[in-house]
């Protein structure tokens, strides 16, 4: 199932929100090639992808399972002792 652009503001828009509920800045994101996708977070410091490269196939199913999880707390995001962002599960 490709990800179109409906479904990739969908999912932007989703992202905002969440990212917004837990404190860090989510951007899907597109590659320049068009064929794969990730998900960045950020905060006040530099930010990196904690999902992805996805192959567009998978990307909109693999991107909801991460915002859900995100969503209901099972998967946090957080900054490694080396100051690498990671989505971890708890």
């Amino acid at each position: 199932m490709t990800l179109d652009q409906n479904a990739l503001d969908r999912l932007n828009e989703r992202a905002g929100r969440i990212g917004t509920d837990i404190g860090w800045e989510l951007e899907v994101s597109k590659s320049p090639a068009g064929n794969h996708f990730g998900v960045q977070a950020s905060d006040s410091e530099d930010g990196n992808f904690v999902l992805g490269p996805v192959s567009e196939d998978t990307a909109e199913r693999e991107i909801e399972s991460l915002l859900d999880r995100l969503e209901a707390g099972t998967t946090v995001i957080l900054r490694d002792d080396e100051g690498t962002v990671r989505a971890v599960d708890r």
